[in-house]
């Protein structure tokens, strides 16, 4: 068996759907490649994997992955948070019958919100990518017909979840925080502004992972936060150039 190490900063909502989508799409911005065989299929699945240089410990994949988060249309989801989040977990299993990175597949109004978002956060994967490896808002969107789920750099990650949250308000469709502790679930009102479901006040996932900062951290970046958390150290808020970057981080592609 081999030793797990649990590092508990992502639901296990986020992990799973993280996963499906990571074994639908595996070229990513941001997250761990899926491996070569024998560990593609742990990789596949979830499980563990091994960090080189004689590190002996093994991390969850999904525990370190990207910042994540989802849009969807109100229409086709329920407004209850067990029944949304049944749903939800259907709907990252990713199993309908068509490529995940073409917009054309969405409905119009996600098809909206989508080229709207990717003036800011180009798109890694479909046709409409860049090839842009140094730019850190390159972003891995998966598209169903009713959810755009979008995994961000930790780099950006309290850009991406502001204008995430605008444009979702924009275009009037929903907004669920998956890298949050049950995050918000929110669905536009008649007027169009987005409201949550069910507990209001909840922290974001920003706000979450601010409040794992320990004395000395308060002005660290999510990044630099999530990174700590891991106990991988932290760089400067500016990123080094790749020839700088540490082993962990080559590894990782973390930005």
């Amino acid at each position: 068996m081999c030793n797990i190490k649990l590092r508990t900063f992502a639901p296990t909502a986020r992990g799973r759907a993280a996963v499906a989508r990571r074994a639908h799409n595996p070229k990513v911005i941001g997250s761990i490649p899926v491996l070569a065989t024998p560990h593609k299929t742990l990789a596949k699945q979830g499980f563990c994997f091994f960090i080189p240089t004689g590190v002996s410990n093994f991390y969850y994949i999904y525990r370190v992955m990207s910042y994540d988060l989802m849009v969807f249309m109100p229409e086709a989801a329920p407004r209850t948070r067990p029944e949304f989040m049944t749903w939800y977990f259907r709907q990252t299993e990713w199993q309908e019958e068509h490529s995940y990175d073409d917009p054309d597949n969405c409905s119009v109004v996600l098809r909206s919100w989508f080229m709207d978002m990717i003036e800011t956060f180009p798109a890694l994967n479909g046709p409409l990518a860049i090839d842009e490896p140094d730019n850190y808002n390159v972003t891995d969107f998966c598209i169903g017909k009713d959810v755009i789920y979008a995994a961000f750099s930790w780099s950006v990650a309290e850009m991406a979840y502001e204008t995430m949250k605008e444009k979702a308000e924009k275009h009037k469709v929903g907004f669920f925080d998956a890298s949050a502790e049950d995050g918000d679930i929110l669905f536009p009102d008649e007027s169009g502004r987005n409201l949550p479901i069910d507990r209001p006040g909840n922290l974001s996932s920003i706000q979450q992972i601010r409040s794992w900062a320990k004395q000395g951290q308060e002005n660290y970046s999510i990044r630099d936060i999530v990174f700590s958390r891991l106990n991988l150290g932290t760089e400067s808020i500016d990123t080094p150039p790749k020839a700088k970057q540490k082993w962990w981080s080559k590894f990782f592609k973390f930005k």
